[in-house]
């Protein structure tokens, strides 16, 4: 769902019903139609508004909430005042779910300081992350998207779609060791 000045309207009418804030907004990159909140007295939130029908939603939220309990510094959904965390909305004829999330500040990974002690740092978040997930259970938890790197041979037809020679040719090689 591509932003638009309409989009945005609506995203700042969400605010206002479902959380009673209001706030400057700048579009954040991703999938989703994603909001930077900053509000007058300078709180930052991340308005999160998913149209695609193939993210599931209660999972997401049942696994960040798991990560918050075992204390990662996860992006967790703020209550909406009817007290759900995730809001069916429409936006443009489309059914969505909005949710409005902590905003965690941060640096992009080409912007970081890149090296050894970085790469380690990473590591030691994964494992804690999947420590964390090792006894999580939710209903849909064996579903897989197309992020899945235990299913990236799904992508083995597409490799094509690599301009570079040789990031294909390592591509292809990779999905011929599975």
């Amino acid at each position: 769902m591509p932003s638009t000045p309409a989009t945005t309207t609506i995203a700042q009418s969400l605010l206002a019903e479902h959380w009673d804030l209001d706030g400057t907004l700048t579009r954040l990159c991703g999938e989703n139609l994603n909001y930077l909140v900053v509000t007058g007295d300078g709180a930052n939130f991340v308005l999160k508004i998913t149209a695609d029908r193939d993210v599931n939603v209660g999972l997401e939220e049942a696994s960040i909430g798991c990560l918050d309990a075992a204390g990662h510094p996860v992006p967790g959904s703020i209550e909406a005042s009817s007290g759900a965390r995730a809001v069916a909305v429409n936006i443009e004829g489309e059914r969505a779910t909005a949710r409005l999330q902590r905003f965690i500040p941060g640096t992009r990974w080409r912007e970081a300081g890149q090296g050894p002690a970085l790469l380690r740092a990473i590591g030691v978040m994964i494992a804690r992350v999947h420590e964390s997930l090792a006894t999580f259970e939710h209903e849909d938890i064996d579903r897989s998207d197309p992020w899945d790197l235990g299913e990236a041979k799904r992508h083995r037809d597409s490799s094509g779609l690599i301009d570079d020679r040789a990031i294909r040719r390592t591509a292809e090689h990779c999905f011929h060791l599975h």
